[in-house]
C-alpha cells in the first residue's frame, strides 16, 4: 500500500489522497486486494474518513517494489454528519436475491458490501451448517467495461468475505474457511470459499 495526494493520480474524483494498492499477481490476489483494501476502508470510516473505491483510477507508477498496481481507493476527512445516517437507504438487491437458504442475524447486513457498479455478484448458499459464497457473471455492467467485469467482481468478492469475517467476527461465530482458487472464468456460480460453522452458540435462532 502506499497514500499519494490524489492530485498525483489520474481520475481522482476529487479526494484529497488516495490509497494505491499494489500486489504479487498470483493465485487469488484480487479477492486478497479487496479483502485488504475493505480493512482499511471499514478503518476509515470508523475514523471519519470517506472513502471511495476508484476502479477507473490510475498512479504515476504502475509498478512498486517489484509489485504491479491493482486498484485505488480515495479518501478526505469528512464532517461526522455527512456519512450516510441510514444504511439500509442505499440501494441493494434484496437479501433472496444472494442468499439462499436460513438466513442469520447478520445476513442482511452482509449485502451491503460496496461493489464495482453496484454489481453485489456474490451468492451465499447456506446447507447444513455450511456458507458457501460463490461469484456471480453480472447481468449488468453500468459504465464498467465489458473486457475489466471478471476483474473488478474478483475484487468484490474480496471485499464481501471481509465484510462477512467481520460480521461472523461481531457475533463471536467460529467457522473453518476454505478458499478455491478463482481462474477470472465468466462461468456463473464460481466457487470463492466456504465457511463451516464450528460454534454455533453466536447465531442464535434462524430467520
Amino acid at each position: 500500500m502506499e497514500i499519494v495526494k490524489a492530485n498525483e493520480t489520474k481520475r481522482h474524483c476529487g479526494s484529497e489522497y488516495c490509497l494505491l494498492l499494489y500486489s504479487e499477481r498470483k493465485g487469488n490476489w484480487l479477492e486478497n486486494v479487496g479483502y485488504v483494501g475493505e480493512q482499511a476502508d471499514l478503518y476509515m470510516a470508523a475514523h471519519e474518513l470517506g472513502a471511495l473505491w476508484y476502479g477507473l483510477g490510475s498512479p504515476k507508477a504502475r509498478t512498486k517494489d517489484g509489485l504491479r498496481y491493482a486498484i485505488m481507493i480515495g479518501f478526505s476527512k469528512m464532517r461526522k454528519e455527512d456519512f450516510r445516517k441510514d444504511m439500509f437507504a442505499s440501494k441493494r438487491k434484496r437479501l433472496e436475491e444472494i442468499w439462499v437458504g436460513p438466513t442469520y442475524p447478520f445476513s442482511n447486513v452482509v449485502r451491503f458490501a460496496p461493489s464495482a457498479c453496484n454489481t453485489q455478484n456474490w451468492r451465499v448458499r447456506n446447507f447444513r451448517g455450511v456458507l458457501s459464497v460463490y461469484r456471480a457473471k453480472p447481468t449488468r455492467l453500468g459504465i464498467m467495461p465489458r473486457t475489466m467485469a471478471t476483474y473488478f467482481n474478483r475484487i468484490d468478492l474480496g471485499i464481501f468475505l471481509r465484510f462477512l469475517d467481520v460480521c461472523l467476527l461481531h457475533e463471536g461465530i467460529r467457522t473453518e474457511r476454505t478458499l478455491y482458487p478463482d481462474d477470472g472464468g465468466a462461468e456463473r456460480d464460481v466457487p470463492v470459499a466456504s465457511y463451516r460453522v464450528c460454534d454455533r452458540s453466536g447465531f442464535g435462532s434462524l430467520s
